[in-house]
């Protein structure tokens, strides 16, 4: 593994690690509303009308995650030194 690769495992490591520490929330209001209250840090979930505290919204981080792993592990290859 090269210098560029090292950065770009560190880069994609912390992002990952920001958006665990930071997710998005959500509140299920009914059966069929759902409030979407934007990212907040994990341990302080975001309240709505001050009674409801969101939950985090896993669907949502998991496409993120995938996102940055596949994005990351596509530029990992890339840099990857050539014989």
């Amino acid at each position: 593994m090269n210098k560029r690769q090292r950065n770009i495992l560190f880069v994609a490591s912390a992002v990952i690690i920001l958006m665990v520490l930071f997710p998005p929330f959500h509140v299920n209001y009914s059966s069929e509303i759902e409030i979407h209250m934007g990212y907040s840090f994990l341990f302080h979930p975001p309240k709505f009308q001050d009674t409801l505290v969101s939950t985090v919204d896993i669907q949502m981080l998991l496409i993120q995650l995938a996102a940055v792993i596949l994005i990351g592990g596509m530029h990992w290859y890339i840099m990857k030194e050539k014989k």
